[in-house]
């Protein structure tokens, strides 16, 4: 069984312990499913892919200075990265330019879960809580 050398790629979050809010989020994933694009008023595109790890999985936004170079299968280390809702679903998203990095480190050879998804949860701003 093909086991990837994590030591290098120092992570501090893992998918099922997201929250809506989280800053600074260095996780590895893999881009399990296209989701969906749209473009944004001034002209750029938004990516939706349905990333995971072994704890679960949940929606990631990506902008076109990356989603051009990314697909299915791929395994990212996001440094940076940041959760929020979405229509009262949290959403992972790419760090802006200049506060972290999206890194291709693999591809396919990663394991994941696709239970808890995070984004299927309805988020109660009112509350605070899911």
């Amino acid at each position: 069984r093909f086991k990837m050398n994590t030591t290098e790629y120092k992570t501090n979050k893992i998918v099922k312990d997201i929250k809506n809010g989280d800053k600074n989020i260095d996780i590895q994933v893999i881009l399990i499913k296209l989701v969906g694009r749209h473009n944004t008023k001034t002209g750029g595109c938004i990516t939706t892919y349905l990333v995971g790890d072994e704890s679960g999985s949940i929606h990631c936004n990506f902008y076109d200075n990356v989603s051009n170079f990314i697909k299915e299968g791929d395994v990212l280390y996001i440094t940076g990265a940041y959760s929020s809702l979405y229509n009262n679903h949290i959403v992972l998203y790419q760090p802006k330019i200049g506060y972290g990095h999206v890194t291709k480190i693999d591809e396919f050879f990663f394991q994941f879960s696709l239970k808890p998804n995070i984004s299927e949860k309805e988020f109660d701003p009112q509350n605070n809580n899911m």
